[in-house]
């Protein structure tokens, strides 16, 4: 009988040990999903608090300044979208992290320390401005010279490159020659040359060879030209001569284009710039004043630009300090469980000693 009754009590005693070592973990685990959204929260108050604060205190040295100049109205907020030429974005399309602080004076201002952004030196990137009522900036291209520099909004509205029933305002830098740090140079899906800056790698010459091969169809489709008239107006806009169209249609493998040496309207020669490649690398000149470079390590991920309203991945936020609050329910756990242990004993040393 002693010993059912000693085995009974020690069952008993396992289960409630079980028990609350169960119900300890659960509670370890509430204190540390608590302290992790704590942190959340707090890092998420902090850069609300560091992106208000940009308004009432002076912006760093790695920040742009945007004038809309008039040209925009009835808006409430202004976004700066950034990205890598042919790469990443900073941030995601006009969420939290590309908003403006308003300056109060008619400009707003985007600081990429408030942030927690840094513009790598040698990279090219662009920069667009928009508004919460749909209007946006044209991208311009630029790097890190390229920062304490203003963007002001222009009366020009150009077409957008992949929707021609799109239109971007166009916006240059105080400071920097826009034939460099300017609109990206490109041809639009009809046939439009817009922009002022060529491309990292790009010419003129080559950007047109480019839209041979791949928009000349949508061109003819759309434009309301046949070839001859196409090809000559593209090619006078980018300063090519009758010479270049012909040694790019030949390097560009189209073979069906019914396009004239002999009824071209364009010169014989093509512009001295024509063929110049923007191959320097990012920071190297073509600023009329001395811009300040910021430190390197950009922080972004996911690909692309955004372009009339349509959104572009990143994270770029700064990373919280990972860390969950100890409460001592490991030391607790380890005591309930010798407990047991000593009673368990104990209750064999008496059952023992009453057997005798």
């Amino acid at each position: 009988m002693i010993k059912k009754i000693l085995a009974l009590v020690i069952a008993v005693m396992m289960i409630m040990s079980v028990a609350v070592i169960a119900a300890s973990a659960e509670q370890a685990e509430i204190v540390e999903n608590g302290a992790d959204a704590a942190a959340a929260v707090a890092a998420d108050g902090g850069a609300d608090s560091a992106a208000d604060a940009g308004a009432d205190s002076a912006a760093s040295a790695n920040s742009f300044k945007f004038n809309p100049n008039g040209q925009w109205n009835n808006f409430s907020t202004i976004y700066c979208h950034i990205f890598v030429y042919g790469g990443a974005s900073l941030a995601e399309w006009q969420t939290k992290k590309e908003k403006c602080s308003d300056n109060g004076d008619g400009t707003w201002t985007y600081d990429l320390d408030a942030k927690g952004f840094a513009l790598e030196n040698g990279t090219w990137y662009c920069i667009m401005f928009s508004a919460d009522t749909g209007v946006e900036t044209y991208q311009t291209l630029m790097d890190a010279s390229c920062l304490g520099d203003t963007l002001t909004v222009g009366t020009e509205q150009i077409e957008n490159p992949v929707d021609s029933s799109k239109k971007s305002y166009v916006a240059t830098f105080s400071n920097h020659d826009a034939s460099v740090y300017g609109p990206v140079l490109a041809i639009t899906s009809i046939g439009n040359v817009v922009g002022s800056a060529p491309a990292p790698g790009q010419s003129k010459y080559s950007l047109f060879v480019k839209f041979l091969q791949e928009n000349l169809l949508n061109a003819r489709t759309y434009s309301g030209k046949n070839d001859q008239q196409l090809l000559d107006d593209t090619a006078k806009t980018l300063g090519l001569g009758k010479s270049d169209v012909e040694a790019a249609i030949a390097e560009s493998g189209v073979t069906d284009i019914a396009w004239s040496k002999d009824a071209s309207s364009l010169a014989d020669e093509s512009s001295s710039d024509a063929k110049e490649t923007n191959n320097s690398s990012a920071g190297s000149g073509g600023s009329s004043s001395s811009g300040s470079s910021s430190s390197s390590g950009s922080s972004s991920s996911s690909s692309g630009s955004s372009s009339s309203g349509s959104s572009s991945s990143s994270s770029g936020a700064s990373g919280t300090a990972s860390g969950s609050t100890k409460t001592g329910q490991e030391t607790t756990v380890l005591f309930i469980a010798l407990g047991v242990m000593v009673a368990a004993a104990g209750v064999i040393f008496f059952a023992r000693k009453r057997a005798k």
